[in-house]
């Protein structure tokens, strides 16, 4: 039997399955199960991905972006729980661009024929059984250099460096109906749109004030954001700057750009001023590792 061969692993284990006795229910289930250990100990699996290393050739999708990146710095695992770590941890499967500085300037790939493309997009992957995995890079501020590890929350202690940024790019976001936390159904909103109607109705206009390039609402402890992108494409970007000093800044896009993404990135509050300067870093990023072809419509 080839290990290899998807089809084969699932025929492998729907046989298996049916050939059991049906007149015993019991017995059924225990020799399915025995059946699948049996199948996992034999090879009969989906094959597992190579892990990424530093200096590897990687192409990975969110949407219709096709990113095409030589790897970067690599990170460590962070345990979180001894018990269930070896099933959610799976490095095999994360796409974890690297570590780089602000300014780095990222090796360029040709971009995709539209049959390539096709190919790709149409090629299913093995995915992991327990996690999705987005893709994700981090970058550093002011020259800094640091560990990189896969810990991950709003704490200052989650980050590895107060320098650090991190980026999470995720796809799924379409236009058309969606349904709110509220349970309303209305359109998709891009940055702004929900800037405007989710936020600036709860604001205090009178507090308004221009800060390093951004519209910001609040005390000098605690605001809320507004920043125009530098990218033509984008609609912009907003953030809370929260009054307690353990909690980082998230900076939050929503946009149809790449056939519909998020991206969210954090970084500690001491890096206020800089926000503009790692949005230009993002999107510059992000436009060098796109491979997909050329874009037919501004939406993409």
């Amino acid at each position: 039997m080839k290990k290899n061969n998807s089809k084969t692993w699932i025929n492998c284990c729907y046989t298996t399955f049916f050939n059991v006795n049906p007149k015993g229910i019991k017995l059924k289930t225990r020799l399915w199960w025995f059946s699948v250990a049996m199948i996992s100990l034999s090879g009969c699996s989906p094959p597992t991905p190579p892990i990424p290393q530093e200096g590897d050739i990687a192409t990975w999708r969110a949407a219709k972006l096709i990113v095409r990146a030589e790897l970067g710095q690599r990170r460590t695992h962070v345990v979180k729980s001894e018990k269930y770590d070896n099933r959610l941890h799976a490095p095999a499967y994360e796409k974890f661009i690297g570590q780089f500085p602000i300014d780095y300037v990222p090796k360029q790939f040709p971009r995709m024929a539209q049959q390539e493309f096709d190919t790709f997009v149409n090629t299913k992957r093995p995915t992991h059984v327990y996690k999705r995995y987005f893709i994700e890079f981090y970058l550093m501020l002011n020259g800094a250099t640091s560990e990189a590890t896969d810990n991950m929350g709003y704490k200052n202690e989650s980050m590895d460096d107060p320098n650090q940024v991190r980026v999470i790019v995720k796809s799924g976001y379409k236009r058309g109906l969606r349904t709110t936390t509220g349970g309303m159904r209305r359109e998709a909103l891009n940055s702004r749109e929900r800037f405007e109607i989710d936020f600036f109705p709860r604001l205090d206009i009178s507090t308004k004030k221009t800060e390093y390039g951004m519209d910001c609402y609040g005390s000098s402890r605690s605001k809320t954001c507004f920043g125009e992108s530098e990218h033509p494409l984008v609609s912009g970007f907003f953030f809370t700057k929260s009054a307690y000093p353990e909690r980082n800044i998230r900076i939050q896009y929503q946009e149809f750009i790449y056939g519909g993404i998020k991206v969210e990135a954090f970084t500690d509050r001491k890096n206020f001023r800089h926000i503009k300067e790692i949005d230009t870093a993002i999107w510059r990023l992000l436009d060098a590792w796109n491979v997909a072809p050329l874009p037919t419509n501004n939406h993409f």
